[in-house]
């Protein structure tokens, strides 16, 4: 189980001890500044082993944290990575079905942006509706290809 520590900058992980508790106290992993409620986890890396993502409210960044199926944690290369203003909400899906998980992070200020990033580079488009007019959300979508270096 993973948890935040947003006021220590940090995420907590307690490991099970198969018979249905946990095991205190657990392992602190330092995040960006702080890593407010919303944790979620899938395999960026592809590696077979679930990896942490944060949304770092006050640093304006998200944190991937890569596991290493033993219960550690270390910081993706390049993270955090920035993520517009105030990033408060985080999805995991593969948005353009390319076969990598891709990040999207709303955040806590209204507006409607998409932050799209291939490889290291970063562009910006407008998020329109259906209908063509823009939402009062924004939200920012990360073409998370994770490397293991």
């Amino acid at each position: 189980m993973v948890t935040d520590s947003w006021g220590h900058d940090q995420i907590l992980m307690f490991l099970g001890d198969c018979a249905g508790n946990l095991i205190l106290p657990g392992q602190a992993f330092r995040t960006g500044k702080r890593p407010y409620q919303r944790l979620r986890s899938a395999d960026f890396n592809k590696d077979g082993k679930p990896d942490v993502v944060t949304t770092d409210l006050d640093q304006n960044a998200v944190s991937i944290l890569l596991g290493d199926g033993k219960g550690g944690l270390r910081d993706a290369p390049g993270s955090p990575f920035p993520a517009g203003k105030a990033p408060w909400a985080v999805a995991i899906d593969d948005m353009n079905h390319d076969g990598n998980l891709d990040l999207v992070i709303v955040p806590y200020a209204p507006d409607v942006a998409i932050r799209r990033t291939s490889a290291s580079r970063f562009c910006w488009a407008a998020a329109r509706a259906d209908s063509g007019r823009c939402r009062a959300r924004r939200f920012l979508w990360l073409d998370a290809k994770v490397r293991t270096a």
